[in-house]
């Protein structure tokens, strides 16, 4: 065993153990990849241990031109393999013909028969006393190289194709790397055992075998690729197998039977921990790749989602924007005959056309309440800061919802601490007294009896409005999804079925432009609730 062939013996274990290792660590999903991978490496291998035989037969006694022969049967059926190999990676691009493939299969069964039971591609092999053994090729060895170039170049360009193609980065990625790695190396490959024997040169017939090894390794790359943690497992188990396979070596060099024991023992119990030591990789590998399989899923599901918000946003500005405008109309033409503009309207139509009037101006805050949803969620709110007096906002917010407490004899009222007399602060007034609306109302319209208050404080360098009521609540489960959009609680369900959830996401969204806080807070159902505003001061 000289050097060279000492090489080209690695070459066939390395090449024997990834074709093993894509068997059992790759998806089953993939077997017809995995497969033309195994026959890849299985005529590598077999080519391989042909040639190293070659090498070392000394006479042309009839054996030698049999296994040059069977030699380049092995080696024909390499560009057929990797062929189909390229076929089964860029499948969800190219959809070649299966012609194609039964031609490639074809030939490379023809070219081999030819080549064992006829001398039209290997006449003879000649034994030089000095130097290499000299192949005489005839006139089939063209038909026997076309078939290398062409099954060869039509891969890469598949490969290349592929690469400009397709929509999938990872599979483009792939290809990219497989075509750079085997073009660069089959090279000088073919160039050394295909060309150069073709004009008496065998000096290099044996660089294809080592270079194979590189080539096989971009495949199997290729498979594996993004998984990096089955790359793990497979140079974990190299790395055992490497030192048992020492360690075995060492029982045939001891000295003594006492030597022989004590290594037997150091090998048991080397692979005794080396079994556990694989079962906690597979088991963390297994866990990892679930993790990265539900990230996965994760970020396709979100995306999704995010598509839909925006879908849901888009949707909400334009049927907004587009009812507007009717509704409009019909509370402007409404108010025209009620002021007479069209005559006298008799008293039982007046009071029919008040309640299409005023069912129409609810529809027109409600439709303004959804633009506003929209704006938010798009980032297209606009705010007019200025210099405000929030206490005096306080006060005529409490004085105009007075009526509307009293009819529900419930006790409205206002405590404003020593210190907050005037609490300025820059805000858009009506965005401001927007809020104070939705906070207070919603706590007379959840409080069947009993009282609302609100106390007005200065806390540092910010304004705390504090609203707490005597009503009906809130569990634990509705606080969670309380400023949420489209979350109303069950308990608003109860008392205002036309509740859709939107007034406190708008709440929350115009304190926090405010670059103010908005909380709530309940003891539970029927234990009333409170709800804090806080806002940063000027003076």
């Amino acid at each position: 065993m000289d050097v060279i062939n000492i090489l080209i013996v690695s070459a066939i274990l390395v090449n024997a153990y990834l074709a093993v290792s894509v068997y059992f660590h790759s998806e089953r999903t993939n077997r017809s990849l995995n497969l033309s991978f195994a026959a890849i490496s299985m005529a590598i291998i077999l080519w391989s241990i042909v040639f190293v035989y070659y090498r070392a037969l000394s006479v042309d006694d009839g054996t030698l031109l049999f296994v040059t022969r069977l030699h380049h049967i092995f080696s024909i059926f390499i560009p057929t393999f990797f062929f189909h190999f390229v076929l089964q990676l860029v499948k969800p691009v190219f959809k070649v013909p299966l012609a194609l493939i039964v031609f490639a299969y074809a030939s490379a069964i023809v070219i081999g028969l030819v080549t064992l039971f006829s001398d039209l591609v290997i006449v003879s092999v000649a034994v030089p006393d000095v130097g290499e053994k000299v192949v005489m090729f005839g006139l089939g060895y063209v038909a026997y190289m076309s078939h290398y170039m062409l099954f060869f170049p039509v891969s890469f360009v598949l490969l290349l194709l592929c690469y400009i193609r397709s929509e999938d980065r990872e599979l483009g990625r792939k290809s990219l790397i497989l075509l750079i790695a085997v073009l660069s190396t089959s090279t000088f490959g073919l160039l050394g055992n295909l060309t150069l024997p073709w004009y008496g040169i065998h000096t290099f017939n044996w660089v294809a075998n080592l270079i194979t090894l590189v080539w096989v390794a971009s495949m199997f790359y290729t498979i594996f690729q993004f998984k990096l943690f089955r790359l793990k497992t497979i140079a974990t188990e190299v790395f055992v197998v490497f030192i048992i396979a020492f360690l075995v070596i060492e029982l045939f060099l001891s000295a003594s039977t006492e030597e022989l024991l004590l290594k037997t023992a150091i090998v048991v119990l080397v692979s005794i921990l080396s079994y556990l030591l694989l079962r906690s990789v597979y088991k963390e590998v297994e866990s990892r790749e679930e993790i990265q399989r539900l990230y996965k899923e994760l970020e396709i599901k979100n995306a999704r989602l995010t598509e839909l918000d925006k879908l849901k946003s888009q949707f909400l500005s334009i049927a907004s924007h587009d009812l507007r405008t009717p509704i409009t109309a019909i509370r402007n033409f409404v108010s025209l005959l009620l002021d007479g503009s069209y005559g006298t309207v008799p008293p039982a139509a007046e009071a029919g056309l008040q309640q299409v009037f005023d069912r129409a101006t609810d529809m027109t805050k409600l439709v303004e309440t959804y633009l506003n949803v929209s704006r938010i969620e798009q980032g297209r709110m606009k705010y007019d800061f200025e210099n405000v007096d929030f206490t005096a906002l306080v006060r005529d917010a409490a004085h105009f919802f007075n009526n509307s407490a009293g009819q529900k004899g419930i006790a409205l009222s206002l405590a404003i601490s020593p210190g907050a007399e005037h609490l300025m602060a820059k805000l858009d007034r009506a965005k401001m007294n927007e809020v104070l609306a939705n906070l207070i109302d919603n706590s007379i319209k959840y409080t069947p009896q009993g009282s609302v208050s609100l106390t007005l404080e200065r806390v540092g360098l910010r304004a705390r409005l504090t609203i707490s009521d005597t009503g009906v609540g809130m569990s634990q489960k509705t606080m969670q999804n309380l400023f949420k959009l489209f979350s109303p609680g069950e308990d608003s369900k109860k008392i205002n079925p036309s509740s859709t959830g939107v007034g406190l996401y708008i709440s929350k969204a115009h304190v926090e432009a405010h670059k103010g806080i908005l909380t709530a807070s309940s003891a539970g159902e029927g234990r009333g609730s409170n709800f804090v505003v806080e806002l940063p001061i000027t003076v």
